[in-house]
């Protein structure tokens, strides 16, 4: 359930629980920069931007098991 709150003229939605995040060990294929991401499920790996160049749409799993 979502609750609304009014901050000026703009409408706040909050959310009594934290929507669930994935952890995973990307690379950039264009600069081949390496880094550890954590997103929202809803967010998919090809919309993320590389930390260092960035690119959007580069970043590819590496298959690394976060620990």
């Amino acid at each position: 359930m979502q609750q609304k709150t009014m901050k000026g003229s703009e409408e706040v939605k909050t959310k009594d629980r934290p929507e669930p995040h994935l952890v995973s060990i990307l690379r950039c294929t264009n600069c081949q920069k390496r880094w550890t991401a954590v997103r929202p499920e809803s967010v998919r790996i090809y919309e993320l931007e590389c930390p260092l160049c960035g690119k959007i749409g580069y970043a590819k799993e590496t298959g690394e098991r976060v620990r």
